[in-house]
């Protein structure tokens, strides 16, 4: 008799239980048990009734339709190896999946996206050739052309942000006339200014790694990054040429998100730019905008395991989004 009733309570109460509506931050470890996972979810969807979501300078929000979990879906999200995860709508603001989104962790070469922005702030010509030094050649990453060479500017830009060349990123920031303490001072000035508090920067490259900010700044970074014609046109391609006047030499410098010749950017999907990242410190960086059905959304993912884990994670993370929110 006492089974019974226990057993219709359970049957009553079940739905309300298993169906959480909105969406959790994925478990940190393995370890981690159903009932903790359960508390999580329920604490996120108490923050996000209570209007949680991602401000976004000059983003359109007025009379916009959040994106609402589909009912039918009991999806709380996926696991990433990333230590932080963020999936946010452009629309509106609102976060559709976190994990850890507000872990100060380092951003490797996402950090090229600033050093973009305030260059294109700067008076410059795109046609101005740059001489190569050996301070610009830093180590880490692929190299295409080196000192002395001398390189145009809008190749230089193309090399930063299609081939994430660190050479390039210390040669764009050293052509508008500032010493590097003073560009690294207009980038940090620079997320002042978009509101991009927890973003601090230590050199143009990404190398260091005291370049750092939380997966809610990265968002907003892409965002503005992204808004700007000239990064957007760059960041877009898989892969780009350009020939040295005085050498004759040909350069091809292949895209390094790998996204790009994949799924997610084909129909029904369509990606609008990204930016990858590594160092030993910071672990695989990826940061995308990609669009479905009209609809945009930011993926990113910070300190995953691999450059495997870190594109996996972004497709899972873009699928699942679209295949358990609507509009």
């Amino acid at each position: 008799m006492m089974f019974s009733l226990i057993l219709g309570i359970i049957l009553i109460f079940a739905p309300q239980i298993i169906d959480v509506p909105q969406i959790y931050t994925a478990p940190n470890s393995e370890t981690e048990d159903v009932a903790s996972a359960e508390n999580k979810a329920e604490e996120i969807l108490n923050e996000q009734n209570s209007g949680d979501s991602l401000s976004l300078p000059s983003l359109p929000r007025a009379g916009l339709r959040v994106p609402e979990k589909i009912s039918e879906s009991k999806s709380l999200g996926i696991e990433t190896t990333a230590k932080s995860a963020l999936v946010y709508d452009v629309a509106t603001g609102a976060i559709l999946f976190e994990k850890n989104a507000e872990e100060k962790l380092s951003l490797a070469s996402i950090t090229k996206l600033m050093t973009a922005l305030v260059f294109l702030d700067t008076k410059f010509d795109w046609n101005k050739k740059i001489k190569l030094t050996k301070e610009d050649d830093e180590e880490g990453g692929v190299f295409y052309a080196r000192a002395p060479e001398e390189v145009r500017l809008e190749d230089l830009f193309n090399m930063m942000l299609v081939g994430s060349t660190n050479n390039a990123a210390m040669a764009i920031s050293r052509s508008v006339g500032f010493k590097r303490e003073e560009f690294i001072q207009k980038m940090n000035e620079k997320a002042k200014e978009l509101e991009l508090d927890s973003l601090s920067f230590a050199d143009p490259s990404g190398l260091d790694p005291n370049n750092m900010g939380t997966a809610k700044d990265v968002a907003k970074l892409v965002f503005n990054a992204l808004s700007n014609e000239k990064i957007r046109e760059a960041v877009e391609q898989k892969r780009y040429v350009f020939t040295l006047d005085e050498s004759k030499k040909t350069y091809y410098v292949k895209s390094t998100d790998d996204l790009l010749s994949g799924f997610l950017n084909e129909a029904p999907y369509t990606i609008i730019g990204g930016k990858t990242g590594y160092t030993e410190e910071a672990g695989y960086n990826l940061a995308v905008e990609l669009e479905r059905d009209g609809h945009r959304i930011i993926v990113v993912v910070l300190g995953s395991a691999s450059t495997i884990d870190r594109f996996n994670e972004v497709k899972g993370l873009s699928v699942w989004a679209f295949e358990n929110y609507k509009w």
